[in-house]
C-alpha cells in the first residue's frame, strides 16, 4: 500500500556539520575534511573515491554527441553534473561549446564542497585557492526554457577539461543519487528573478538541490518548463520524460537510488480522465526502468489533480505520497519558487524522505 505523509505538524532541519581542522585534513592544501587512503570527503559532506584513472565522472542525463568534428558529452537539463580532482595546478578550465540560440547559459563549479559560484559557459576558467588536489563540481545551472531541447538536442555542450599542466584525476562518488522529474518548478525556472532565461533559471536554487543537500545527497535534476503529465512543454510528457533523453535518443543514464516526481501543476487545463491513464503510464514505465528506486510523489503546491495523483499511487507500493496543501513555499511570480521558497520545500521534502527510508539509507558507502 502507498504510504501518505503529512508534514503539515512536523517539520525538521537537516543540517551538514562540515568543522575542519589541521590535524583532520593532516595540514595539507585545500579545504578537504578527511582523507583516508582513496577516500576524499568535502566540506559538503560528499565522500569520493579515486578512480586510478583521469576520467570525468558524469552524473545525470549526459549523452556522447560529435559537434563541429569533435566530440561532446551533451545535456538537455539544468542541473546536469561533471565531478573530477585537479593537482598541481592554480587555475583549470572548463570547456563548453555553445549550442543554444537564445541567452548564453550558465554553469556553477564548487570547490571542495564550496558554495556554488555561477559563470556563463563561455567563461571556463577556475581560480583554485593553491596547487593542491581540489575536487571540483561542475553544475549546468541556467538555460532559457525556449531552447530546442527535446527535437534539437540544444542544451549543454561539455568539450573537455584543462588543468594547465597540472594533473586531473578521476573520482567517483559515493553518495546517493536522486532523480527529480517535473515541470519549471522543479527546474529551477525563475529561481533568481522573474526572468524565465538563463539569467533567472538556476539549478543550484531549485527544491532537488536543496532537498538532495540535506540528504547529503546528489540530484540529478530532470525538470522541463512547461511540461505535465498531457503537454509537452520545453521537452516532453512525463512518460515521454522518462523514456526518452531526446525525441531520436532512448534514456540510458544509470539508475539512481531514488526518485521524485512533481508533476501536475501544468495539467491544470487538463480533465482527469486526461491525467490519469496517462500518469499511471508514467509511473509504472519510471518502475520498470528502475526497480529499486523507491518513487516519491509530490502533490503539486497548487494542489492541481491531487485526488487523481493520490489515486494513480494507490496499489504501487513502491510509490510514497508527499503531502504538501499548506507548504505554501515562498515565490518569484505568485507559481515559481525563489531561493527562499525552494529551501523550505527541501526542508519539508527531505524530513518526508528520510522518514520513509530511515537515517542510515543516505549513509555514503
Amino acid at each position: 500500500m502507498k504510504k501518505i505523509i503529512c508534514l503539515l505538524l512536523c517539520l525538521a532541519v537537516f543540517a551538514v556539520s562540515c568543522a575542519k581542522t589541521d590535524a583532520e585534513t593532516g595540514g595539507s592544501s585545500g579545504t578537504t575534511e578527511k582523507e583516508v587512503d582513496n577516500m576524499i570527503r568535502t566540506a559538503d559532506g560528499l565522500v569520493f573515491e579515486r578512480t586510478g584513472d583521469d576520467k570525468i565522472n558524469f552524473i545525470g542525463r549526459w549523452f556522447e554527441k560529435e559537434i563541429d568534428g569533435a566530440n561532446h558529452h551533451v545535456t538537455v537539463n539544468d542541473g546536469s553534473e561533471l565531478q573530477f580532482a585537479v593537482s598541481g595546478t592554480e587555475t583549470v578550465t572548463v570547456g563548453f561549446t555553445v549550442i543554444t540560440s537564445l541567452k548564453t547559459p550558465y554553469y556553477a563549479y564548487m570547490i571542495d564542497g564550496s558554495d556554488p559560484v555561477r559563470k556563463l559557459i563561455t567563461d571556463g576558467d577556475i581560480a583554485l585557492p593553491d596547487t593542491g588536489e581540489h575536487i571540483i563540481r561542475i553544475i549546468t545551472d541556467g538555460i532559457t526554457e525556449g531552447e530546442a531541447k527535446y527535437k534539437g538536442e540544444i542544451g549543454f555542450a561539455f568539450s573537455g577539461a584543462d588543468a594547465h599542466g597540472g594533473e586531473i584525476i578521476g573520482i567517483k562518488a559515493l553518495n546517493k543519487v536522486i532523480m527529480f522529474m517535473g515541470d519549471s518548478i522543479t527546474e529551477g525556472v525563475r529561481a533568481l528573478n522573474m526572468s524565465a532565461d538563463s539569467d533567472g533559471n538556476s539549478a543550484t536554487h531549485s527544491f532537488p538541490w536543496y532537498t538532495a543537500a540535506k540528504l547529503n545527497s546528489i540530484a540529478v535534476n530532470c525538470g522541463f518548463a512547461a511540461s505535465g503529465t498531457v503537454g509537452a512543454g520545453s521537452f516532453a510528457p512525463f512518460l515521454d520524460t522518462v523514456n526518452r533523453l531526446s525525441e531520436t535518443r532512448e534514456n540510458d543514464i544509470p539508475a539512481p537510488d531514488v526518485v521524485v516526481v512533481n508533476y501536475g501543476h501544468n495539467d491544470v487545463y487538463f480533465k482527469d480522465t486526461d491525467v490519469m491513464p496517462r500518469y499511471k503510464a508514467a509511473l509504472d514505465a519510471l518502475h520498470a526502468k528502475y526497480p529499486d528506486a523507491p518513487v516519491f510523489v509530490v502533490i503539486p503546491f497548487s494542489q492541481t489533480h491531487a485526488e487523481t495523483i493520490r489515486a494513480c499511487c494507490e496499489g504501487r507500493d513502491y510509490v510514497t505520497v508527499v503531502e504538501t496543501e499548506g507548504w505554501n513555499p515562498a515565490t518569484t511570480d505568485g507559481v515559481h519558487l525563489n531561493s527562499l521558497g525552494a529551501n523550505s520545500v527541501g526542508v519539508r521534502l527531505a524530513a518526508a524522505i528520510r522518514q520513509t527510508l530511515g537515517d542510515g539509507f543516505f549513509d555514503a558507502e
